[in-house]
């Protein structure tokens, strides 16, 4: 798991299963999760999210 980053109300961070997810930070409840990169790169050469999230001018940006 990467380190979290609150912006607007929400938790940020990724994870060791490959996905980026959003946080409501008031409850804790999933807002929104996507998939990073390929089944292939996930499953074979890559165990994870180890970058920590930026959020720069309402957008947030995340490396591997």
């Amino acid at each position: 798991m990467t380190t979290p980053q609150y912006h607007e109300g929400r938790i940020f961070a990724g994870s060791m299963d490959g996905y980026f997810r959003a946080l409501d930070a008031r409850d804790g409840s999933l807002v929104w999760e996507t998939k990073f990169g390929s089944r292939r790169w996930n499953l074979l050469l890559y165990s994870g999210m180890r970058a920590t999230p930026v959020i720069h001018d309402g957008k947030i940006f995340m490396g591997g």
